[in-house]
Formats: structure tokens, C-alpha cells, sequence
């Protein structure tokens, strides 16, 4: 079953893994829009809002604004009065709140913020309220994802998300002109960087850390990203990897990471990504798509963990699909700059391969990029934009 939408953003490249491992992202993405944006077609079938981050930017990005996003992101509110954490996680509940925001900048539909204003403004006050002014905080729980689960990067995952959630919050607050939570906001931001928190070498805590200012993404890339490539990854943290890695100037070594990782799934059979994956479950195992022989290891009912143990492991979750908007934000180099749209930066970083072109779905029409490297090494671009949109270009 399939939700009647048309694709309209779109990637391609020199280098044909790269396409397929984009085309099955979208694809599993698809799959999981049904009635709500479920995060797992074969198990969930549930609106699990801090999953729904990479497949908004997955949709945004190939789908356009599509309704799914504020119709799920409502159903879990509706499901959630405060004080109540979203699916019971304050993580989520965060993530809410950047969801809001990143919507918005995508759409610049005021009308869409204005309508959540009472349920947001109280959320995030209740986030800043969190935060000590010694930098410690009163979260009841940290999860991040699975792979961190129950360890000390869950807590500097999680921390380092409520600034990436109180910066958020910043800015809507700053949209509906309530001065003193934007201060608040701010106020517990800085509390928080009065800590130290320790990533224990985690991908995927230190990727965040570099997302929310924490800690110098050149200096992360270099000590935990790159060294870890794609044996560090997490489907639901590719996104937030990739681009961290990208941020620091090793967009180069995000493209082989994501090949190693994704092209790992892809060799396993895969023709949708999955709730987790591990490099190592590659061992001596057979693929998906026929029986084991005598001493080789089942992929899939030999591996996951937590709730996804054995066969209970989804092979089509939404939250793996952020690879694609990576691609199409650091690759091609479509940066949103103003809300709606309006504005763009143009920064594309080839990463290694020899040329990429794809499409960009904005409220004003379509965005045509094309890239290619030229004999001198530099990125030749060329663009189709739809009026109203200003593109600023670095190249």
C-alpha cells in the first residue's frame, strides 16, 4: 500500500552504489507513509515522533510538504497533554520541538506554527525549566538510540539534543514575541555547556555534540568520526553523523562511510534499510534473501538487540532514510536559509565523486542543481531555480 504522493526531489551521481543506497532510502521512507508516518511497516506501525526527524528532512527533501508531517506531529500531541513526555520519552519530546521548527523553515507556513503555539510555548518552557544553572539537569530519562542505550552516551546524546531543542525553542519563542522565554532559553543553553559530557566514543553522541556547539566538529571528525567510518554508524544517527563528518570538512570520508555501511545492508539482501545494522553481523553471514548453509550466521535472526531482537527486527524503518536528505543538503549543497525557502546557500562538496545532480522541492517550485568537478578540481555548478527563491552561491 502506498500513500498517492509523486516524487520531486531526486539524486544521481558518478558513482552507481551512491544511487542505489538513495533510491532504496526513499523508498523505505515511502513505505512507512501510510495513514500516519509509521516507523516500521512491518512491527511498529506507530507515529514514534523523535523517528520522525530524518524522515521529515527524507520528505521535505523528495516529497515536498507533504501533510503527513503535521497531521503525525499532531496525533502526538493530541496523545500527549502536558506535562507528559512524547512516547513517553523526554527525547521525544525535544525532538518535537525541532521538528516544529525545521517545518516551519521549510514551509513558512505561519499559520501551521500558530496553531501549535499554546502546546509549544508550555513545552518549552517546561525544557528550560530542566536545566540547573550549574549546567546539570532534571531530565527523568535519556535515550538517544538503541546502540547507547543504558550507557553514559545516552546521557550526553540526550543532553545535547536539549540544546539543539532550546535553540529551537529560541526561535519560536522569538516568532511568537515572548521575550523572556527566548532569555530563558538561552540562559539554559549556556548552563548546560558548564559540563562536560562524555560521548565514551559513540558516533552518534559525539556526532551531536558537534551538532549543538558542544564541541568542535573538526575536533569530533577527528577523533571519533573518521577513524570509526562506517563501523560507527547507526541508522537512525546516519543523518547526524554524515553531516557532522561533512561540517568538518571530511565530506570525502562521509561518502565512503555511508557507501561501507549502507552498500553493507544492500550486499545483506536489503532492499529497504533497517531498524539497526552492525558492520560486523556481516561475518560468515548469509543474506536475506535465501536460507543459511551449515556454519554461516543469519543476518537477521541472529543479530539486534533490545527490542528488535531476532526476528522482531524491522527491515524497513523510516528513520534510516536520512542518508537521502544528506545527500541532497551536503552533497549538491542545498542549505535552507529563511523560512519558505526564500532564500538558500548553494555549497556543494562533491565528496569524491566526479559529478551529482538532483532536484529540490521548495513552496515555490522546483530547485535544479548539477554539479561537476572540473579539470582544475573545482565544483562547476549549474542551477534551474523557481522565482521567488534567492540562491546564494559558494563555489
Amino acid at each position: 500500500m502506498f500513500r498517492d504522493v509523486k516524487q520531486l526531489g531526486s539524486f544521481e551521481c558518478s558513482d552507481s552504489l551512491v544511487n542505489r543506497i538513495y533510491d532504496t532510502a526513499v523508498y523505505t521512507c515511502l513505505l512507512n507513509m501510510q495513514n500516519l508516518l509509521w516507523d516500521g511497516i512491518k512491527r511498529d506501525r506507530l507515529v514514534w515522533i523523535g523517528d520522525m526527524h530524518p524522515e521529515m528532512l527524507t520528505i521535505r527533501s523528495v516529497f515536498g510538504a507533504d501533510p503527513i508531517i503535521p497531521e503525525s506531529m499532531d496525533f502526538v500531541m493530541d496523545q500527549t497533554p502536558l506535562p507528559g513526555w512524547m512516547n513517553g520519552m523526554p527525547s521525544y519530546s525535544m525532538w518535537w520541538t525541532v521538528l516544529l521548527w525545521d517545518w516551519y523553515v521549510y514551509t513558512g507556513d505561519k499559520e501551521f506554527l500558530c496553531a501549535r503555539k499554546d502546546y509549544a510555548l508550555a513545552l518549552i518552557r517546561r525544557l528550560a525549566a530542566m536545566v540547573a544553572p550549574d549546567g546539570s539537569d532534571n531530565l527523568p530519562s535519556y535515550f538517544l538510540d538503541w546502540p547507547t542505550n543504558n550507557t553514559p552516551a545516552a546521557v550526553c546524546g540526550s543532553r545535547a539534543l536539549l540544546r539543539m531543542a532550546l535553540k529551537a525553542g529560541a526561535e519560536l519563542a522569538t516568532f511568537f514575541g515572548d521575550l523572556e522565554l527566548v532569555r530563558s532559553c538561552s540562559a539554559s543553553r549556556r548552563a548546560l555547556n558548564n559540563r562536560t559530557d562524555d560521548h565514551c566514543g559513540y558516533s552518534q553522541a559525539a556526532a551531536f555534540m558537534a551538532l549543538s556547539g558542544a564541541s568542535d566538529p573538526v575536533e569530533i571528525n577527528r577523533e571519533v568520526l573518521s577513524p570509526k567510518g562506517g563501523h560507527g554508524m547507526s541508522t537512525f544517527m546516519a543523518y547526524y553523523i554524515l553531516k557532522a563528518m561533512s561540517l568538518a570538512g571530511n565530506t570525502v570520508g562521509a561518502v565512503k562511510a555511508l557507501k561501507q555501511y549502507y552498500g553493507g545492508m544492500l550486499d545483506m539482501g536489503a532492499t529497504t534499510f533497517w531498524e539497526d545494522f552492525d558492520l560486523k553481523w556481516m561475518e560468515n553471514a548469509c543474506p536475506i534473501d535465501r536460507l543459511p548453509k551449515n556454519g554461516e550466521s543469519d543476518v537477521h535472526g541472529d543479530n539486534g538487540a533490545f527490542c528488535y531482537l531476532g526476528f522482531r527486527h524491522s527491515l524497513c524503518h523510516g528513520w534510516s532514510s536520512g542518508v537521502a536528505p544528506f545527500l541532497t543538503e551536503r552533497v549538491l549543497g542545498v542549505d535552507i536559509l529563511t523560512p519558505g525557502c526564500k532564500s538558500i546557500c548553494l555549497r556543494p562538496d562533491l565528496g569524491g565523486l566526479e559529478w551529482a545532480r538532483g532536484s529540490f522541492p521548495t513552496p515555490m517550485g522546483i530547485l535544479e542543481v548539477e554539479c561537476e568537478k572540473g579539470s582544475d578540481g573545482r565544483v562547476l555548478t549549474k542551477l534551474n531555480a523557481p522565482d521567488g527563491v534567492n540562491v546564494e552561491r559558494f563555489n
